[in-house]
């Protein structure tokens, strides 16, 4: 804990760090100056990620490697809406770094992304930021950096999708439009205790129903969207979720790309 100097008018809380031997103590979030530290053995990473996911949490995950091959694995397991790469994880700037979180972190679209602005309207434009006109997912865009960075926006899958009908038609056209983005589905209708899974991301009804919105809150901790039908079909932007990287490539030697330029 560092030393507050004595007399200091108004309430501080000092900066702490405290070493942990599991994720326990961490179950919940800590707005502050609090860092928790965790050893572990380079052959127990990926198990690293998949306790730090369990936890519900994504807003920021951090990483610090020269191994690209470890880059790409960390960034297709870690959970977070902005991953950073070799730098600091701090800092939004809006059309470079869209910023915000997932799951218990987060509802909504990143601030200063693309889709900033289609939960505040009635109907989205077509198509979507980030998908193509057949309505599947576009690759992954490069946003504007400054030298030596790569900023990096990627549209992910929220998690399994949870396909509650409530009849049989619904529930066809619910799945087949699952399988047609290649978004993992359940059929809530059938294992109604699907909709308690901690994989879950989203949940398709064909109407609202505010009984089954009440439930499906009651036994959860994070905010699901409960995509609901309109004239138009599921908005299916709303299963997936924004994550931007930030990449510092100068870290690993310099940056090659000043080399052809």
């Amino acid at each position: 804990r560092v030393p507050l100097p004595a007399g200091m008018p108004g309430h501080f809380f000092a900066p702490c760090a405290y070493e942990v031997a599991t994720l326990a103590p961490v179950a919940q979030e800590t707005f502050g100056p609090v860092l928790h530290v965790k050893r572990y053995a380079a052959r127990e990473l990926a198990q690293v990620i998949e306790r730090t996911a369990a936890l519900g949490f994504a807003l920021t995950f951090g990483v610090h490697t020269r191994l690209r091959s470890q880059v790409a694995d960390v960034s297709a397991r870690a959970p977070g809406g902005n991953l950073y790469v070799n730098r600091n994880m701090i800092g939004a700037v809006v059309g470079s770094q869209p910023f915000g979180g997932g799951r218990k972190s987060g509802t909504g679209p990143k601030a200063g992304g693309p889709w900033a602005l289609l939960r505040l309207m009635r109907s989205a434009p077509q198509p979507v930021p980030g998908f193509a006109a057949d309505g599947r997912p576009t690759a992954p865009q490069r946003l504007p950096s400054i030298t030596g960075e790569h900023n990096t926006w990627q549209l992910v899958p929220r998690g399994v999708v949870a396909c509650a009908g409530p009849d049989a038609q619904a529930l066809a056209v619910q799945m087949a439009l699952c399988a047609s983005l290649g978004v993992p589905a359940v059929d809530a209708c059938a294992a109604p205790q699907a909709l308690a899974r901690p994989d879950l991301g989203a949940v398709l009804r064909a109407q609202w129903d505010a009984d089954f919105a009440g439930q499906l809150a009651s036994q959860r901790e994070d905010l699901l969207p409960l995509v609901t039908a309109s004239g138009a079909g599921y908005a299916a932007w709303r299963l997936f979720e924004e994550r931007v990287i930030s990449d510092n490539v100068a870290a690993a030697g310099g940056n090659v790309e000043l080399l052809t330029a």
